[in-house]
């Protein structure tokens, strides 16, 4: 009976050194920045575009129908949420 031998291969690693002086080639890529998030306010051209709706009481970013008599938020999308 005959056993072959293979040989084996090693894998060799290289160690990450700590302390190399700030040259580290295993760093993870940087994050995106984050953009920032601008609130909608209400404008006075809503009220000539959409007749039932006038400043609200609540604050800028709401609107108020006197339709259904209630606040609207409209911090997202401006026009699109009325």
């Amino acid at each position: 009976m005959r056993y072959l031998v293979r040989p084996i291969t090693l894998l060799i690693i290289p160690v990450h050194n700590v302390n190399n002086g700030g040259n580290d080639v295993c760093k993870t890529p940087p994050k995106p920045r984050k953009r920032v998030k601008y609130d909608q306010k209400y404008k006075l051209e809503y009220r000539d575009e959409f007749r039932c709706m006038c400043k609200s009481t609540l604050g800028d970013t709401f609107a108020f129908c006197n339709l259904c008599r209630c606040d609207v938020n409209i911090a997202h999308g401006g026009r699109y949420d009325i």
